[in-house]
């Protein structure tokens, strides 16, 4: 298995376990792909829809790094602007306190869960989920935002 098929393969495990976000670092750090493998898979997989791509400014004060502003299209984000965050620090927007991370699109949710892999317990590997169990599994994920422990491991890896 090549470091790429395994990136792939961990990512839509993170997708069936329920994970919200990844972040290329998160990929690389428990895979075989280095950090570009990571980067080019997650975003070959946002280019064929298995992913959503979105773009965080971080503080780029050494002593917070919070998230500043979260956008869903790299043309919005504002380079060359200054923002502040929330603990009041100004951030001049540049390439490097833009971090990308991806969320699995609904197209990969179903289709994780209709290969029968879910965490569901009962359910059997090759068996299909029932629709309502999909679609019940779907809810949740969108029900809990990023406010979930997915939110915290995101943190402890950037």
């Amino acid at each position: 298995m090549t470091a790429t098929d395994e990136a792939r393969g961990f990512v839509e495990t993170l997708a069936r376990e329920g994970y919200e976000r990844v972040r290329p670092s998160y990929v690389a750090e428990h895979t075989h792909a280095d950090a570009a493998e990571a980067h080019a898979v997650l975003a070959a997989m946002a280019e064929n829809g298995d992913l959503d791509s979105h773009f965080e400014v971080i503080c780029n004060n050494s002593e917070c790094h919070r998230t500043v502003a979260r956008y869903e299209r790299v043309d919005d984000v504002p380079l060359g602007k200054e923002l502040e965050c929330p603990s009041g620090h100004r951030t001049a927007v540049t390439l490097q306190n833009v971090w990308v991370y991806y969320t699995p699109s609904r197209d990969l949710l179903l289709r994780v869960n209709r290969e029968g892999q879910g965490s569901g317990g009962d359910q059997k590997k090759g068996q299909t989920a029932s629709p309502k169990a999909v679609l019940s599994r779907l809810i949740s994920w969108v029900m809990r935002g990023c406010r979930t422990k997915q939110a915290m491991r995101t943190r402890k890896s950037q």
